[in-house]
C-alpha cells in the first residue's frame, strides 16, 4: 500500500499541494509538548528593530503571495473541511511563522483549484475534495503517531489509508469513464470522416471556387462608372 500512496502523492495536485501539512502537524504537536516556546511561555519582547523587521517582512510576504485576504480564504477552507488542522495552524502561527505562511499559500492554491473544479465538473470536485480531506487527516494522524504510538492510533491510520486508496480509485474510475466516452466520440468522428471523405473534399472544392468567383466579379467604383459613361464635347457634336 505504501507504493500506491507514494504514486498518489506524485500524481494528484491536491495531495502534492498540501505536502507541508505533515510538517505543520509535527511542529504544532512537538511545540505543544516540549520546547522553550510551549504553551504558557512568555512571548518575546518587542523592540524597535523587531517592529521594522516585521514591517519589511510583511511587504515581502505580500510579494510572495501571502496576504490577509488569502490567509482568510485558506483558513475558511480548512475550518470547513478539516477543523482539527485549523487548530494546529493557530499553534503553528505563533511558533513557526515561516512554516505557517508557506502552509497558507499551499492551502490557498488548493482551495482555488478545487473551486475551479467545482464549477467545471462537480462530481470530480467531490472526489478531489474527499481525497484532500483524507490526506490531511492522514498527515495529522502520522504526526500524532510520531509523538507516541498506540494500537488504536495505528489502526485509525490504516483505516484512513484504506479510505484514501478507495477515494483515489473512484477518481481514477471517473477519469477512465470520461476518457472512454471521449475516445468513443473521436472514433465515431474518425469513422464519419473516412466514410464521407470524397463528399467533404467536393464541398470544400466548390466553396473555394465560389470564393474566387466573388473576387473576380467586383463592381467598379462610382467614380470609374462616371468617367466611362460621361460624354466628351466631341461626342455631343
Amino acid at each position: 500500500m505504501e507504493a500506491v500512496i507514494v504514486m498518489m502523492m506524485n500524481r494528484s495536485y491536491a495531495v502534492r499541494s498540501v505536502s507541508t501539512m505533515l510538517l505543520i502537524a509535527v511542529f504544532a504537536y512537538g511545540a505543544a509538548t516540549a520546547g522553550p516556546n510551549r504553551a504558557g511561555a512568555a512571548p518575546p519582547v518587542a523592540t524597535a528593530t523587531g517592529a521594522a523587521t516585521a514591517k519589511n517582512g510583511k511587504n515581502l510576504r505580500a510579494a510572495a503571495g501571502f496576504t490577509p485576504e488569502r490567509e482568510a480564504a485558506a483558513l475558511t477552507f480548512v475550518r470547513t473541511h478539516h477543523p482539527e488542522l485549523a487548530d494546529l495552524l493557530e499553534r503553528l502561527k505563533e511558533r513557526r511563522p515561516h512554516e505557517y505562511e508557506k502552509a497558507i499559500r499551499d492551502l490557498f492554491r488548493v482551495s482555488e483549484r478545487l473551486a475551479v473544479s467545482r464549477e467545471e465538473f462537480p462530481l470530480r470536485y467531490e472526489l478531489e475534495l474527499k481525497q484532500w480531506k483524507l490526506t490531511s487527516r492522514i498527515q495529522v494522524q502520522t504526526a500524532r503517531l510520531a509523538m507516541g504510538r498506540t494500537p488504536e492510533q495505528e489502526q485509525e491510520l490504516k483505516q484512513l489509508l484504506a479510505e484514501q486508496l478507495a477515494a483515489h480509485r473512484e477518481l481514477l474510475a471517473l477519469n477512465l469513464e470520461r476518457a472512454t466516452a471521449r475516445a468513443a466520440a473521436l472514433s465515431q468522428e474518425l469513422a464519419d470522416l473516412d466514410g464521407r471523405k470524397q463528399a467533404i473534399l467536393d464541398a470544400k472544392f466548390e466553396k473555394a471556387l465560389k470564393s474566387t468567383e466573388k473576387k473576380t466579379n467586383v463592381k467598379p467604383d462610382s467614380q470609374t462608372e462616371k468617367t466611362t459613361t460621361e460624354k466628351t464635347p466631341a461626342d455631343k457634336q
